[in-house]
């Protein structure tokens, strides 16, 4: 592997919510090692949520895999029916088409959104930022349109074997909800992704996975393999 061109592809990208701090976040839900956080007044048009929980994972090289297999995503993604890629500027950056399908009598939605991977050097973080893209896709037939939608999903190693997961989103779900019932919509959003992206992070195709963009932090199976690749290129 090319270790060289694996950390001049880390993209130092202002995360989404650098702008936000502690006191911003008010906790809605506690349960089942998942915490939800929101960061709107309960009328406010566009909503803002954070997930965050633990994650036992035995292979760190996973989450790339599984971030190119939309089917999977979406699998997990709560509300999301189906993820489309409309585009490929390069490897870690992409343009996808999503649906949703959420509960009548509400309307489902769609975006194209612009998303971009990148590892931070220091952490070994793994951060999936996506940020919605009018212009990438015409409004389409049977969907609203939601007019804004952006955040991402930090992956973050704690010890060998187990990962902190947080799951932001801020959007505006465009057309007319009720302000409580989008609030309860949407915060059922990072909570039930979460809980379901738990279940099925270790499915063992995507173990293993082969790539030369992101490095696997010391301690973690394959650290010494990829370290000792890089140094023989």
């Amino acid at each position: 592997m090319k270790v060289v061109l694996a950390w001049i592809l880390v993209f130092m990208t202002i995360p989404v919510f650098a702008d936000m701090d502690a006191d911003d976040w008010e906790l809605r839900t506690d349960r089942d090692g998942i915490r939800v956080y929101m960061a709107h007044d309960d009328d406010a048009r566009i909503k803002t949520f954070r997930g965050v929980t633990e994650l036992e994972v035995e292979d760190f090289s996973s989450f790339f895999a599984q971030m190119n297999d939309y089917e999977f995503v979406a699998n997990w993604m709560h509300m999301v029916s189906k993820i489309t890629e409309l585009d490929r500027e390069d490897y870690l950056n992409r343009s996808l088409y999503v649906t949703t399908r959420l509960p009548w009598p509400v309307s489902n939605r769609d975006a194209p959104l612009r998303i971009t991977f990148r590892q931070d050097p220091d952490d070994y973080s793994f951060h999936v930022n996506y940020v919605d893209d009018q212009e990438a896709l015409e409004e389409q037939d049977g969907f609203v349109r939601m007019p804004q939608m952006q955040g991402n999903l930090t992956v973050t190693p704690l010890e060998p074997g187990r990962v902190e997961a947080v799951f932001m989103v801020v959007v505006d779900p465009g057309g007319y909800i009720p302000a409580w019932l989008a609030n309860m919509i949407l915060r059922e959003i990072p909570y039930f992704s979460l809980q379901r992206y738990s279940r099925v992070v270790n499915k063992p195709e995507y173990q293993d996975a082969e790539h030369d963009v992101f490095q696997i932090p010391p301690g973690w199976p394959g650290h010494e393999e990829q370290r000792a690749a890089d140094e023989g290129e």
